[in-house]
């Protein structure tokens, strides 16, 4: 647990002018999914989102054919019909918790999961990928070529994950980790700031102060809200993951912000040693926004 004395800066703000709801929304939300477990933890987030912005949900399975080519056919006909009947009682759970005008379909594609996901999402225009991670992958497997960090590293689509067993009960409080660095455009925080506009959270940005400043323009991006900005000093025998993981352990947050950078900001994030990674298996839900800097 992190030190209760530890010195921390604190800045509560709230500006004058409320930004006018429904500014930004998530009508889109692509769900890849395996059929295990995995969804069952993320639905919850799924219904709350989808159910608030009136959003559509699309189901996305992927399946390879691996058989000779004398066999492709009958193959691909018996899993393509095996995973829409999946795909069916999938949707019979969720749909009769569908309210505000949101709805769900299904797609079934044949090829690579990976590059399926990223394809759809940016062909289609997807707000948000949002995906069940189980506990094998937890978030330290996030560095090391879990499907959850392969989709994260070939889109600009912001993604959310939630861990398998994660018990949900509405956002409360929700955490953005930042660098020192300027986000490039208020686009780059849409999801986070759709979040905000319809559930009465509390934000809390967090900045390690490494001596390079606190993060700069969040007044600008988060004009007229209310959030808590906190520096919390270094210490030598603490990682800045380590950091995070303790504060967003003690307050209890519902969801852990942070950005990916060009720059890498999410991988060095994480880097350290194996105990540090390892703390992350904490199964707080992430949104990971994209920032290319452009």
């Amino acid at each position: 647990m992190a030190n209760p004395d530890r010195p921390k800066g604190r800045h509560t703000r709230e500006t004058d002018n409320l930004n006018t709801p429904g500014t930004h929304m998530m009508k889109k939300v692509l769900v890849p999914t395996d059929f295990t477990r995995k969804l069952r933890s993320a639905q919850p987030f799924l219904l709350e989102i989808a159910n608030h912005f009136g959003a559509h949900i699309t189901l996305l399975h992927a399946y390879d054919v691996v058989s000779s080519a004398s066999t492709f056919k009958s193959v691909d006909r018996y899993m393509r019909e095996d995973a829409a009947q999946e795909m069916l009682q999938i949707i019979q759970e969720i749909e009769p918790k569908l309210t505000g005008g949101s709805t769900i379909n299904s797609k079934v594609v044949q090829g690579e999961a990976i590059s399926a996901i990223v394809d759809v999402a940016e062909n289609e225009d997807y707000d948000l990928i949002l995906m069940g991670i189980d506990g094998a992958e937890g978030l330290e497997a996030l560095l090391v070529g879990s499907h959850s960090n392969k989709v994260i590293n070939r889109t600009f689509k912001p993604v959310m994950t939630v861990p398998e067993g994660y018990s949900f009960d509405g956002f409360k409080t929700v955490i953005m980790a930042v660098d020192s660095l300027r986000i490039s455009s208020e686009d780059v925080l849409k999801p986070l700031l759709a979040i905000l506009q319809v559930f009465p959270v509390q934000l809390v940005i967090y900045h390690k102060d490494t001596g390079d400043g606190a993060a700069p323009d969040m007044e600008e991006y988060f004009k007229g809200m209310t959030y808590e900005l906190v520096n919390d000093k270094v210490e030598d025998d603490e990682s800045l993951a380590e950091s995070i993981a303790e504060f967003a352990d003690e307050r209890q947050a519902d969801l852990l912000v942070v950005l990916r950078r060009e720059k890498n900001f999410f991988q060095r994030l994480f880097q350290g040693s194996v105990t540090s990674k390892m703390i992350f298996e904490s199964h707080v839900p992430l949104l990971v926004l994209h920032d290319s800097g452009k």
